[in-house]
């Protein structure tokens, strides 16, 4: 490497562009770690309420199949299932949308725990898929703050410092040129 002044001002400039660069990592990193931990609190309630209620549909469906033996198995459900992309920070993450189109009609002669499990199933189905959404939330963003620190730690702790060690290099060999250049004309006066 030349040490002279314009590569000291060049490596100055790209100090400054890197750490501008860790500043903007480490509050991607600051705000991925906010989303996650807020994410994780509502999955673990989430996960509590959908344990709940597939409890009580097994429940419902055992208090069902003690009325009557013969559940009716030829029920009709039309759903719908699309899966949106979007984009968080950059990092894209599926939106589930679930709609149930048509559900199978109650009729006046079916045993009411029949129908009570139908729909406590239906529930517990739209949760599962709800809490599915984020679990993969939170798996892409765990992955994304992964990356987000290692670059922050390179950045940190081997790029920045070795910027600062060649700068200060360069800045000492021009301090001892210029007073071996000051010398120089002290003895030639």
């Amino acid at each position: 490497m030349i040490k002279n002044k314009s590569t000291l001002l060049e490596l100055k400039k790209d100090l400054e562009i890197v750490n501008e660069g860790e500043e903007i990592l480490s509050k991607k990193r600051d705000l991925l770690l906010k989303e996650i931990m807020q994410i994780v609190d509502i999955v673990d309630k989430r996960r509590k309420e959908l344990n709940e209620t597939v409890k009580s549909s097994y429940n419902t469906l055992i208090k069902a199949l003690m009325e009557n033996q013969n559940l009716s198995t030829e029920s009709f459900v039309q759903t719908e299932l699309k899966v949106v992309p979007k984009s968080f920070l950059g990092i894209v993450i599926p939106k589930i949308n679930f709609k149930i189109i048509q559900k199978p009609q109650i009729e006046l002669n079916t045993n009411i725990f029949e129908d009570l499990a139908r729909e406590s199933f239906f529930k517990s189905l739209k949760m599962i898929l709800e809490l599915a959404e984020l679990e993969i939330k939170i798996w892409k963003l765990s992955t994304e703050l992964k990356q987000t620190l290692i670059r922050v730690n390179a950045l940190k702790y081997h790029y920045i410092p070795t910027y600062e060690k060649e700068i200060k290099e360069i800045k000492t060999y021009l301090e001892e040129s210029e007073r071996e250049f000051i010398a120089i004309i002290k003895k030639l006066k």
